[in-house]
């Protein structure tokens, strides 16, 4: 199972980049991350091969797991990056979304640190805004740092 997460410039796709996507195994703990901010910033252009990287990625993985990931992570990396429709079908098919799941069955929403707390588990190092912030100052290690995904 592949965890993945995330951060972004804002909430629109279509106006807005993604900053950082991490990747990590659950089982291997092998982490990968897509710094598309950095490489905005130091190459320019077109993400071509990050992106294409990111998708074998994804594809490879048998499962998926994410917080928040069917309405809004995965939604947002095919707006923004221009994934083929069948590619992300397939992602949301072989996705575990805790928060999907209570959003359906009990019409509920939570925070992830709440899920956190309530399991006894390290809560997320930062914010959405915090981790714009670093992205626009270029502090990719602690950009990566921020991430809680297994």
């Amino acid at each position: 199972m592949l965890a993945f997460d995330i951060e972004t410039f804002g909430l629109d796709p279509s106006k807005t980049k993604i900053s950082v996507i991490c990747t990590e195994c659950i089982f291997t703990g092998e982490r990968k991350t897509f710094e598309f901010a950095k490489h905005d910033r130091e190459v320019g252009g077109p993400p071509t091969a990050l992106t294409a990287e990111l998708v074998a990625t994804l594809d490879a993985a048998q499962s998926l797991s994410a917080f928040n990931g069917v309405r809004f992570d995965i939604p947002f990396i095919q707006i923004a990056l221009k994934i083929p429709e069948e590619k992300v079908r397939a992602w949301v098919l072989k996705t575990t979304d805790i928060l999907e799941y209570v959003r359906l069955i009990n019409n509920h929403t939570f925070k992830l640190d709440l899920l956190c707390e309530r399991n006894d588990m390290p809560m997320k190092s930062g914010t959405g805004l915090f981790a714009i912030t670093l992205a626009q100052e270029g502090r990719w290690k602690e950009l990566n740092g921020l991430f809680l995904l297994a």
